[in-house]
């Protein structure tokens, strides 16, 4: 009995490291494909730079457009999104756990404006973990695609 007390604590001790990590996201989270007009980037309260084709974007980033600015974003998980002229978005959260589906959590908030989404993989396999903020009502998924805007 002692020998397998021994070995249940010598594999715990082996895998607790994992087991009791947070989740952390410290990379990008995607990708600009298409950019037109003047399209901006700002993380957290830092200046607000340009963003362009081929820049990444990551977590706690605020990205607008001008009036005639168009914004495409491809996810690291293959989701969509899109943003319109004259609008502003914060991606929140975007976790993607490929091994614990369960445990994907994906938030942006629409501050103003409007978004085209098309959820990707991680939506897809945790649709409760995801969910699209405007200043008056939260979005979940129920299909796909979807397009809001706010003012």
């Amino acid at each position: 009995m002692k020998v397998v007390q021994l070995i249940l604590l010598v594999v715990l001790f082996m895998f607790e490291p994992q087991v009791m990590a947070q989740p952390s996201q410290t990379g990008a989270v995607g990708e600009v494909v298409f950019s037109i007009g003047r399209t901006q980037a700002r993380m957290g309260t830092a200046e607000t730079v340009g963003i362009k084709q081929g820049d990444q974007v990551f977590v706690n980033q605020t990205l607008s457009t001008s009036r005639g600015g168009h914004l495409h974003l491809r996810m690291s998980d293959g989701a969509f999104l899109s943003l319109r002229p004259d609008s502003v978005v914060t991606i929140a959260q975007y976790f993607v756990d490929v091994a614990v589906p369960s445990n994907n959590q994906i938030r942006l908030d629409v501050h103003k404006g409007s978004v085209r989404s098309v959820t990707g993989a991680a939506g897809q396999a945790n649709k409760a973990g995801f969910r699209l903020n405007t200043p008056v009502a939260a979005i979940g998924i129920r299909g796909t695609d979807f397009t809001v805007f706010t003012d």
